[in-house]
């Protein structure tokens, strides 16, 4: 097994933890941002949003956090799979690299040192 791979799992599970929980937060404050558009008036009007406004910007802001939210969990359980040398989780964390490439420059250095270290052990022979 590949030296590389537990300190690239447990940064991985670290890094994945935090996008987790900033997705959490992001679709909470959509929520409240959302209900409270609908209830403070407006400054110029003095009535409040549209029911509509709110659950657009509430909806919209719980979609985005819950995907961000789930990319977190499932580089969680990469991360795991990659301290336990599994071959898909080399694999998938090649594809959630993909993604952490606009994500600079921690987001693009795991990337790269993702694929570098994927690269050599999924094009080796098991044994």
């Amino acid at each position: 097994m590949n030296g590389q791979l537990l300190p690239l799992g447990i940064v991985w599970a670290v890094w994945s933890s935090v996008t987790a929980v900033i997705g959490a937060a992001v679709a909470l404050v959509a929520l409240g941002f959302g209900g409270l558009m609908t209830h403070l008036p407006d400054a110029t009007s003095g009535e409040p949003a549209p029911a509509w406004v709110g659950f657009l910007f509430g909806g919209l802001g719980l979609i985005i956090g819950v995907l961000f939210a789930l990319v977190g969990v499932l580089g969680i359980v990469v991360g795991v799979g990659i301290t336990k040398g599994q071959r898909w989780a080399l694999f998938t964390a090649c594809v959630l690299g993909f993604l952490q490439l606009s994500n600079f420059p921690i987001g693009t250095a795991l990337a790269i040192w993702t694929f570098v270290v994927a690269g050599r052990e999924l094009t080796r022979s098991p044994d």
